[in-house]
């Protein structure tokens, strides 16, 4: 890989000579990326390696610009894609929304992106630790016929330059693990999954292994169907992260917002669109975050923005033309890349949100189910599905549910769904557990929601069960 001082000489010539030859400002980002992942399945391993480099180019004149990408970081060949950076800057019609590049900030030295215990983690100690924890999980139940782990560590380098006298550069390692449990009582098959991630590794695999194994058991012995109606559900951290990457996919987003497409606009700050127990962050800075770095992908200061304060709403993300075109600061939220294989280098910067976090509460998970007259605790679900990410209209199916009476749950469910508005939800949010767990970049606690219309996609078999949860995992 190539030496960070290198990229950095590199992307100032291109800055340079993009000036030289008739752009009015230029923008080099590069990344210089290696990949290394191991995915378990059953006894063997697949390791796969990667490296990822390239250059994103931007050019403009005046509020023209014009944008190309080169897949290696050989100056000659990225020369050529300037020119035709500058070359489609020339013939595109003017953007109102551009409003050039950052200019140079200071950026805090407080946070640590690299690890030296990710970047020395041998291969052989990874698949060591997988096939330790595989073990370790199947032997949480004899009815679990599967427990298989992935691992994966990003080891890399981006350098942002541009002629506005923007220089920064910076390397981080991070990892992402997960683990899921399958296993099958009478006819029905289950499933759980557990994840981690960041830049500080633990060596938690043994954990990730059998809290998965633990939640697919539990419902072991399920054979009757949830019962319908309105009452409480209280979504485990799991369950509750994925329901808040769907419903705030878009909603936060500053350039929607500011062009009136948005279901929140400037006039619904500082008004209550959430539960006086719900705060909601989106942070840059993260110690030891998926997505943390000293700033986004143009180069603005990466900061911690609290987007909901105990219900209310207080600002959107933007990055830097957005927030140069709502009079605001930057919240350092332009990223590059976003969707599943998206590669940063070949795409514009947009939007998009960083580590969030739910601010927890002061009750543990089992003291809010003390607290439960009627309701149900659903885990990881199967799907979760926006009709319209707009409005945020859903629908859960999810794996695991327990049902919850007089404070105890009583027994594990089959077949359930539940449709709901995600801005409503957020209303009906009535306790916030001190419980955390992380899946993909969010961090959340157990979350109870009140008043919650659950319908069976069962028929109801015979009741089976006594009514402690030993029962149900076999102990």
């Amino acid at each position: 890989m190539n030496d960070i001082n290198e990229i950095g000489d590199i992307c100032n010539r291109l800055v340079d000579f993009g000036l030289k030859n008739g752009a009015d400002q230029a923008e080099i980002f590069a990344i210089n990326e290696k990949t290394l992942s191991v995915q378990q399945n059953g006894e063997s391993m697949a390791v796969n390696s990667n490296v990822t480099a390239g250059l994103g180019i931007r050019m403009a004149i005046g509020k023209r610009w014009g944008f190309t990408s080169s897949s290696s970081l050989d100056i000659k060949n990225a020369e050529s894609e300037v020119k035709e950076a500058i070359k489609i800057a020339k013939i595109r019609d003017e953007d109102d929304n551009f409003f050039g590049f950052p200019p140079p900030k200071l950026f805090s030295s407080e946070y640590k992106f690299t690890s030296t215990k990710l970047k020395n983690l041998a291969i052989e100690e990874i698949i060591s630790s997988l096939k330790d924890a595989r073990i370790k999980g199947l032997a949480v139940n004899p009815n679990l016929v599967s427990v298989q782990g992935a691992f994966s560590i990003k080891d890399g380098q981006k350098v942002i330059v541009n002629s506005s006298d923007l220089y920064i550069a910076f390397e981080k390692t991070s990892f992402s693990a997960g683990f899921s449990a399958v296993g099958t009582y009478g006819d029905h098959r289950f499933s759980e999954n557990s994840f981690t991630g960041g830049t500080q590794y633990n060596n938690n695999l043994d954990d990730l292994a059998i809290d998965a194994a633990n939640r697919t058991a539990e419902m072991f012995g399920a054979t009757v169907s949830v019962p319908e109606g309105n009452m409480s559900l209280l979504m485990e951290p799991t369950a509750a992260a994925i329901f808040l990457i769907a419903v705030t996919r878009l909603i936060f987003k500053g350039d929607l917002a500011v062009s009136h497409r948005s279901i929140f606009q400037s006039k619904d700050l500082n008004t209550e669109i959430a539960s006086p127990e719900f705060t909601f962050i989106d942070d840059g800075t993260l110690q030891g975050g998926i997505k943390a770095a000293p700033c986004d992908d143009e180069g603005s200061p990466s900061k911690t923005t609290r987007l909901i304060e105990k219900g209310i709403l207080k600002t959107f993300l933007y990055d830097y033309s957005t927030a140069v075109k709502a009079g605001v600061d930057s919240t350092g939220n332009a990223v590059r890349g976003i969707g599943h294989g998206a590669r940063s280098y070949t795409a514009l910067p947009t939007i998009g949100s960083r580590d969030r976090l739910v601010s927890p509460g002061h009750k543990s998970q089992d003291e809010i189910i003390e607290e439960i007259d009627h309701g149900i605790l659903i885990g990881y679900p199967a799907g979760i599905f926006l009709s319209n990410p707009m409005t945020t209209d859903f629908t859960i199916f999810p794996t695991r549910v327990l049902e919850i009476k007089n404070g105890e749950i009583i027994n594990p469910v089959l077949g359930t769904s539940i449709a709901g508005n995600g801005i409503k939800w957020l209303k009906k949010i009535i306790s916030v557990g001190n419980d955390t767990t992380l899946m993909e970049s969010v961090i959340s606690p157990s979350i109870l929601f009140s008043n919650v219309d659950v319908t069976s996609t069962q028929k109801t078999k015979e009741s089976f069960m006594p009514k402690r949860m030993e029962a149900m995992i076999g102990k």
